[in-house]
């Protein structure tokens, strides 16, 4: 794992959890209606995520049930091959909630490692990962 800013590292709270909590960089403001696209600072680097793994990100369920914080493409995928850092574009979604300010250090997301399976009839991809976050097209 690799670094980019000064941030804590993702660890998971306590034994048995699943999720990896992800820390807040620097104080943040979310204002309903506008997107913000967090930096965490944190790279993975190879063997990080394993091989046939995903992270998947999720925001933190106190943060999207009280506040209606939400990523606005609904759930992070990330790779094991991904190796910028890792980002998380955030919108408020509670029509109550004006606006929402996080300090830094907050822990505000979470990654859950996860296993997956391909299809055993598919076509081999071709391509190879060339950029950053959200390189492979629309």
């Amino acid at each position: 794992m690799r670094f980019t800013k000064e941030v804590e590292t993702p660890r998971r709270s306590r034994q048995g959890d699943a999720g990896y909590d992800f820390y807040l960089p620097e104080d943040v403001v979310f204002k309903r209606g506008q997107k913000v696209t967090i930096d965490t600072g944190v790279a993975f680097d190879e063997g990080d995520i394993p091989d046939g793994c995903v992270m998947l990100l999720f925001p933190r369920s106190s943060l999207g049930s009280k506040y209606g914080l939400a990523f606005v493409n609904t759930v992070g995928v990330i790779d094991s091959q991904y190796r910028d850092t890792v980002k998380a574009p955030m919108h408020l979604l509670d029509p109550s909630v004006g606006w929402l300010r996080l300090e830094k250090g907050t822990r505000f997301m979470q990654g859950v490692i996860v296993p997956f399976v391909t299809m055993p009839n598919e076509i081999p991809p071709t391509e190879e990962r060339k950029g950053g976050f959200g390189s492979t097209g629309v």
